[in-house]
């Protein structure tokens, strides 16, 4: 017997499925219209996706500064990634390395039932002050619920910044590589920007045994809309603000970034692809990584400390 391949699989899966010319995802409305009404008193639709939860601590004046904030780390982190924080901490996130613009960030995180977790991340939280602790029970699919809740956390508490990156706490970033892409963007890409590594797998799983596998109920059209891989999305902040407004308003979604997706392709906003994010490790020993500016295969605190170096060494033998 001859097993089939993956692709007629997955095609066997699928065969129910809409054309994605047919597309409609509640509410079907004309969000570009609406998410530009100025007083909400005048919209007349209630929200579909009122977000479920609230944060432990607020964490309210990690944004204030005298200065104007150019760019926000959200750093989407599981309660146990203590090492990784800290690295992260001393390296793409220090200010310390980028004097000429002011950048800030919080780890995006959810409860633990672990006790001693628990108990080391009070002490985290008491000793940083940048953690934002939504109250729900950390796991994979509720990803989607700490990226909402990053947004709201953002728009109500750090609006002022022009920039924002959602990024997993397992990349490298160079921050000073990433702050100089911002700067060079042209004033009519900056408004609406919602970029990074622009998935080329757009077909929906429809197999059980799949990893991302999403019912014909759930989602009934052959494709998605073009999405970011939710690892690394950079956005402009005026996005960000008609993308919190647009996401309630939105049937929502179990993967993060198709549920972004969604609501941009609503938006009429289309993703930039940008080639120097990798969602394969690029390690620091390769010349890619000399243009980097974000890679995917960073969650060994160790590997991220010497990636750094690198980065502001790169003549330093020991590297080569």
């Amino acid at each position: 017997m001859r097993f089939a391949s993956v692709k007629t699989v997955e095609q066997d899966c699928n065969y129910n499925a809409l054309p994605f010319r047919m597309f409609s995802h509640p509410l079907d409305i004309n969000f570009t219209e609406f998410v530009e009404t100025t007083k909400p008193r005048r919209r007349n639709f209630e929200p579909i996706n009122v977000y479920p939860y609230s944060y432990l601590q607020p964490v309210a004046n990690i944004c204030k500064s005298t200065k104007g904030i150019f760019l926000l780390f959200m750093i989407k982190s599981a309660p146990g990634n203590f090492d990784q924080r800290q690295v992260i901490r001393k390296t793409w996130t220090n200010q310390v390395y980028f004097e000429e613009d002011t950048i800030r960030h919080v780890f995006l995180l959810a409860r633990s039932m672990n006790k001693t977790i628990n108990h080391h991340l009070s002490l985290e939280k008491l000793v940083y002050g940048d953690i934002v602790e939504m109250t729900y029970v950390d796991d994979y699919y509720n990803n989607t619920y700490k990226t909402m809740g990053g947004i709201n956390w953002c728009v109500r508490y750090c609006s002022k910044s022009k920039f924002v990156m959602l990024v997993d706490d397992d990349f490298y970033v160079a921050t000073d590589y990433l702050l100089n892409y911002l700067h060079g963007l042209p004033q009519n890409k900056s408004r609406s920007l919602f970029a990074g590594h622009v998935s080329t797998q757009d077909r929906p799983q429809r197999c059980r045994f799949q990893k991302w596998y999403i019912s014909i109920s759930d989602y009934p059209f052959t494709r998605y809309p073009p999405f970011i891989n939710a690892g690394a999305i950079i956005m402009s902040m005026d996005f960000v603000k008609r993308l919190q407004i647009a996401m309630q308003y939105t049937k929502v979604f179990k993967f993060d970034d198709v549920f972004l997706a969604i609501v941009a392709y609503k938006l009429n906003v289309k993703p930039i692809n940008i080639k120097e994010i990798n969602l394969d490790p690029v390690y620091f020993q390769g010349k890619m990584f000399n243009t980097l500016l974000a890679s995917h295969g960073y969650g060994d605190p160790i590997r991220l400390w010497k990636a750094w170096y690198r980065h502001l060494f790169p003549d330093m033998k020991k590297f080569q």
